[in-house]
């Protein structure tokens, strides 16, 4: 994952890691798909005067999976914001508790929306909801949602205790 020496790094944290660098792959192609369904929506709105008419269907369907399997390689690869401000004045064994009392607080939330994501999904399936001009079911859609918030909390979780195993270290100097 970053700065680690690779005597640090076990086997968990690089399956992490590549499963990270495979969901890139994957969210790269859904970007893709987003930016060439925008622009065809554009070049036939404005030079044939014919829109397609499952723009809004599909862009919301590829963001929805753009977003939720890109959250966890963000985290794993350390590109999310930082304002560290506040926090790098912090003591080292401040810094230390701030950090793990933000991950458990972070982690309950994700634990929330992971679970009622796939509640919501597996509802969804029963009621066979479909999105408004294509008509494809809406569930599989919500199912992957569910797994990305899944995988960002293993992400955290692997972040955790990390955090732990430095807390033990700056307390045992």
């Amino acid at each position: 994952m970053g700065g680690e020496a690779p005597g640090e790094r076990g086997s968990f944290f690089t399956v992490l890691e590549r499963m990270s660098r495979a969901l890139i792959v994957v969210t790269s192609v859904f970007l893709l798909l987003m930016m060439a369904v925008v622009a065809a929506n554009v070049t036939g709105r404005y030079f044939f005067r014919s829109p397609l008419p499952s723009t809004v269907d599909t862009v919301g369907l590829l963001g929805a999976l753009l977003i939720s399997l890109a959250l966890a390689p963000s985290e794993t690869m350390k590109r999310t914001l930082n304002i560290p401000i506040i926090i790098d004045k912090l003591p080292q064994r401040a810094r230390v508790i701030f950090d793990a009392a933000n991950l458990v607080l972070s982690m309950a939330i994700l634990t929330v929306l992971t679970w009622t994501g796939g509640a919501q999904a597996w509802d969804m399936l029963v009621k066979h909801e479909r999105t408004a001009i294509l008509e494809w079911p809406v569930a599989p859609f919500r199912f992957v949602w569910a797994v990305g918030c899944l995988l960002f909390l293993i992400v955290l979780a692997a972040r955790l205790l990390r955090a732990v195993g430095k807390a033990v270290n700056v307390w045992s100097r």
